[in-house]
């Protein structure tokens, strides 16, 4: 695993769709 990925980021998010931008503040 990389240590990048510690931080998905709104990348990782817009990618997988909407529903998880809101999910981010909830994950970090």
């Amino acid at each position: 695993m990389q240590p990048k990925v510690k931080a998905p980021g709104p990348q990782l998010a817009r990618r997988l769709s909407p529903t998880s931008y809101l999910s981010l503040p909830y994950v970090t």
